[in-house]
């Protein structure tokens, strides 16, 4: 008797151990995360027209169609803004999820001047042109690639990472440039360094 119990809780034990191995290869192995089937997304530029359900923007490749999730969130740049309400013209940025290659809106912001939609992004290339009256400076990414960046009173300028009060350029010299683009395509740069080789 002894032994056909001994012999029996071996064999529940060896059970037990047989059961156990699948839950720690799974603890060990996890289950591989499913793609994101409905990445989020941002639209930006000109609101051509609206209604409950969908909004047509005009952006630099042309008008782009919104849908409108029946719980939105419209934010207002400013207080005026706030007053005068969302209309035609209006720079608009919606921010939502892709369906199917149409983003549906979950939040929209507005305004009736325009405004940043991007954080400090990094721009290398070397420089093309500057315009004092229009406040413009131009440089090539690369050839046949050149991108315009607005300049204003805040923007910072160095050489060779030293401030100065003012830039000094020289035809095809590197420029870095850390610009926001705005809800209107343009872009305005924050910080210039021009890198001077001695």
């Amino acid at each position: 008797m002894t032994r056909l119990r001994t012999t029996v809780i071996a064999i529940f034990a060896l059970a037990a151990v047989l059961l156990a191995i699948p839950a720690a290869a799974m603890a060990a192995h996890p289950a591989a995360k499913a793609p994101n089937r409905h990445p989020a997304g941002m639209v930006f530029g000109t609101l051509q027209q609206f209604d409950q359900n969908s909004a047509t923007i005009q952006t630099k490749a042309g008008p782009v169609n919104v849908a409108l999730e029946p719980v939105m969130a419209y934010v207002a740049y400013d207080q005026a803004d706030a007053v005068a309400g969302l209309k035609d013209g209006d720079q608009v940025a919606a921010y939502g999820h892709y369906y199917d290659g149409t983003l549906r809106a979950e939040r929209l912001r507005y305004a009736t001047s325009p405004f940043a939609v991007s954080k400090l992004i990094r721009f290398s290339g070397h420089y093309e042109s500057s315009d004092s009256t229009a406040n413009t400076l131009t440089i090539n990414l690369r050839k046949g690639v050149d991108i315009t960046f607005n300049v204003d009173k805040n923007t910072r300028y160095f050489d060779n990472g030293k401030r100065v009060t003012a830039p000094n350029y020289l035809p095809h010299e590197l420029i870095r440039v850390w610009a926001r683009q705005f809800s209107d395509q343009s872009w305005l740069a924050k910080v210039v360094n021009t890198i001077h080789h001695k």
